[in-house]
């Protein structure tokens, strides 16, 4: 398989992490909480191991071999979203980042004009539906919706060799959701 794909195929695996919110806090003798800490600690010890070492997984890019991975970044993003958002916050924005990422990165390869407008809509769509679903659609929804979806395609855009767009993608369109819905929703 084509590293391209896989790393499609990995984006738009993303929303699966939302089935983490099924598992009960108080499960067992480990509170689930703590063992996502213990995941992404353990992966963090990993990708230090692998940056350390210049090891490539399967479908990341040369520049990751002396950086941590997009899936690291992506997974650093989504352990405060588990640890202190609701699922009704991560959903929308697990599946607006695994569809719209993805996209985004085709678009541009391709030098294509629907980019960003298509994205745009397209995590709008998504962002719009489930927080309609989750909340009822008012007008507190759909600005909450456009503020979200901007902030999200405007993040993916954002090149760093600092951090990864794979985080900022989740992280700060989180952090504006957070904040509308003190105001809007």
């Amino acid at each position: 398989m084509e590293k391209e794909t896989i790393r499609k195929a990995v984006h738009m695996c993303a929303p699966l992490f939302a089935l983490l919110y099924l598992v009960p806090e108080d499960i067992g003798p480990v509170p689930r909480s703590a063992a996502v800490l213990a995941a992404w600690a353990a992966f963090a010890l990993f990708e230090a191991y692998r940056v350390n070492k210049g090891i490539l997984v399967p479908g990341m890019r040369e520049y990751e071999r002396s950086r941590p991975s997009a899936a690291f970044w992506m997974c650093s993003a989504f352990v405060p979203m588990i640890l202190f958002f609701p699922a009704d916050y991560a959903l929308p924005l697990l599946i607006g980042f695994g569809f719209t990422d993805p996209l985004c990165g085709i678009l541009r390869k391709r030098n294509s004009k629907l980019y960003p407008a298509a994205p745009l809509i397209l995590y709008f769509t998504i962002m719009c539906t489930l927080l309609s679903f989750f909340y009822g659609l008012t007008a507190g929804i759909l600005a909450t919706s456009a503020l979200v979806s901007v902030s999200a395609i405007a993040a993916e855009g954002i090149k760093s060799r600092t951090v990864d767009d794979d985080f900022l993608m989740l992280f700060v369109p989180l952090t504006v959701l957070w904040l509308a819905d003190l105001v809007l929703i």
